[in-house]
């Protein structure tokens, strides 16, 4: 994902507009690195998920320091409505309906459900490293950033 990104980033730091990387997977979900089990192959699912998704905020950061005239989010959308049922057997489909389906976000068109929300007439977001303006925002389903000020 990275070479891709880094490829891509002269010509979005050129655009006349809207300088913007998104990333969707799981924004404000981070957990701890495991520098010994980078790739993670013998972490439990969910210690996985927050070492993959602060090794993405890593990455992000560090594409974020050659590109300040772009923002970077990771978001996570919350849990989505999918095809994935299908392959599920029927009573795992009957518990994904009656316990995860009413905690699922339906986006109304071009994600607008998604976006940074910024506090008591803040122009910039607060960023992943703390700062005004960091350059990098995780946001969760809500659009709540990681960082509160």
């Amino acid at each position: 994902m990275y070479p891709d990104i880094a490829n891509l980033l002269p010509l979005i730091s050129h655009a006349p507009a809207l300088r913007r990387v998104t990333t969707v997977f799981a924004g404000r979900k981070e957990g701890k690195s495991h520098t010994d089990e980078v790739q993670a192959k013998n972490l439990s699912i969910p210690t996985a998920r927050g070492h993959v998704v602060s090794m993405m905020a890593l990455g992000l950061e560090n594409l974020a320091k050659s590109a300040s005239t772009v923002s970077f989010i990771q978001d996570y959308p919350g849990f989505v409505k999918t095809g994935l049922s299908r392959e599920l057997n029927a009573p795992m489909r009957v518990v994904i309906k009656v316990m995860i389906w009413p905690s699922m976000t339906f986006c109304g068109g071009g994600g607008d459900n998604s976006g940074l929300a910024l506090k008591g007439g803040m122009e910039t977001g607060v960023g992943t490293d703390g700062t005004v303006g960091g350059g990098v925002y995780s946001i969760d389903y809500e659009g709540e950033g990681t960082v509160e000020v």
